[in-house]
């Protein structure tokens, strides 16, 4: 079973807990990847939270990814998957299976610098 926290960062509260909670994967929460590129402070903000969630042995990812500049800001801080309308708007299910099929392994595409 894999337990997933969604929009972290939102509440605060999370930061001091997220060691003693059994969470594989974090989600960013998205507010953070819409200032992307433009806001240095958002940058640091995903940089940090990235490399502390993954000293804790976290998969991270990044959601609402909606550009090329963004993927690229996520990339350098090392996040490890994403999601959003820059790989597909959404589809129906059948097209959605489709896409998946065809779409190329995302972690290998992010961890390619």
């Amino acid at each position: 079973m894999i337990v997933a926290i969604d929009n972290f960062g939102s509440e605060s509260a999370l930061l001091a807990q997220i060691q003693t909670i059994p969470a594989q994967v974090i989600e960013i929460d998205p507010e953070f990847i819409r200032g992307l590129p433009g806001s240095s402070e958002d940058a640091d903000i995903i940089s940090y939270t990235v490399g502390m969630l993954h000293e804790l042995g976290k998969t991270v990812i990044a959601k609402e990814v909606e550009n090329e500049e963004q993927l690229e800001c996520l990339k350098a801080s090392g996040c490890d998957i994403i999601q959003g309308h820059l790989l597909s708007k959404p589809l129906p299910a059948k097209e959605a299976k489709r896409l998946i099929e065809t779409l190329p392994d995302i972690v290998w595409f992010l961890r390619q610098k």
